[in-house]
């Protein structure tokens, strides 16, 4: 029944907020532990996309993938990059009241001419304001669409950041600006440079 859902979605949340502070608990003692081995980032983004392509659809939202053929081999843990990318898609689709979600991956290089493989989610919802954007980064650190959407610890995109850190990456934010969409990308080091 719908209430029976309503209580499970509620719970989940909740446990999703506990599981958060936790892990910040984690980082902030250095004890958060990675377990790295290479890892096919393609699979674990073809497998997100399915899932969450679902939930943007509920949403009457058009849910578009660019993802590159091939292998995306990455010295990575991959159990928490998959909860960055899910982190990185759900808040797109949370932050998108109409128009469009996009999840890609393509292959790129740095500065150096380093082979590397680029994650990223575009959108056309609420936007980022440049005041906006450093602080999303921080512990309970919200963005101007956090109104539209209360739930969540404030805690998922500084979780985001320092898990990619640990992997020798960042996050990078591009917005035009408030009401203009978003597209938050991760670069890593593909095996093999």
């Amino acid at each position: 029944t719908e209430v029976v859902r309503h209580i499970y979605v509620s719970a989940q949340g909740l446990a999703n907020v506990v599981e958060d502070f936790l892990n910040v608990t984690k980082i902030e003692q250095g004890g958060m532990k990675y377990v790295f081995a290479s890892t096919d980032m393609r699979t674990i983004v073809d497998d997100l996309a399915s899932d969450m392509r679902i939930t943007a659809e509920a949403k009457h939202l058009e849910f578009q993938t660019d993802i590159n053929e091939g292998v995306f081999m990455v010295n990575a843990d991959g159990t928490k990059m998959k909860q960055v990318f899910l982190n990185l898609i759900d808040n797109s689709i949370k932050y998108t009241k109409e128009g469009f979600v996009k999840v890609w991956l393509h292959k790129t290089q740095d500065e150096h001419g380093k082979d590397m493989m680029k994650f990223g989610v575009s959108d056309s919802g609420v936007g980022v304001s440049e005041e906006t954007k450093a602080k999303l980064f921080q512990k309970f650190g919200r963005g101007e669409g956090a109104v539209m959407n209360g739930g969540g610890s404030g805690l998922g995109l500084y979780l985001a950041q320092e898990i990619v850190k640990a992997h020798g990456g960042e996050i990078i934010i591009d917005s035009e600006g408030l009401g203009k969409g978003a597209t938050f990308s991760v670069a890593l080091p593909l095996i093999g440079n």
